[in-house]
């Protein structure tokens, strides 16, 4: 037996399927409400990457994510009152393969951090742990925080 389309509307699954599909453009509507959030106001995701900047009294320390980077792909300088972080990653296809999907590709990025004070740059230290670069920069002594004794009389 054929039916009509019309015989479907009174179908209680029919309802359903078409809730669902209420649901998925509302579902749409709010991936791309987020979306529009993010790229306005979230942190950057292009430029370099993301870091916080500590102040420690004698040194400053800047820990900075740099996922899937080695020491080999990074480049760190500081001069004065800034830090430099370059970072380099190439594509590498292994000779015979072809690559089918590539959502990850050659990366090339740097983040510069403006320091208030001037730092020792010969002193400096850098650590790549878990995919976190953790600099350590020394205050020049003129900058370093002196402790001031306190006398009673």
């Amino acid at each position: 037996m054929l039916s009509l389309w019309s015989d479907y509307t009174h179908n209680p699954w029919f309802e359903l399927g078409r809730s669902l599909s209420s649901f998925e453009r509302l579902r749409r509507e709010m991936d791309r409400l987020f979306d529009d959030f993010r790229e306005s106001y979230g942190p950057p995701t292009e430029g370099g990457p993301l870091g916080e900047l500590t102040d420690t009294g004698p040194a400053y320390v800047i820990r900075a994510d740099v996922p899937g980077l080695t020491e080999k792909e990074l480049d760190v300088s500081a001069n004065g009152y800034t830090v430099t972080v370059r970072g380099e990653r190439k594509e590498e296809v292994p000779h015979g393969y072809t690559v089918h999907r590539q959502e990850r590709g050659s990366l090339r990025f740097a983040r510069s951090w403006q320091l208030p004070t001037q730092v020792e740059a010969g002193e400096a230290r850098a650590e790549l742990k878990d995919g976190v670069l953790s600099l350590t920069i020394p205050k020049v002594k003129q900058a370093q925080p002196k402790q001031i004794a306190v006398k009673s009389s």
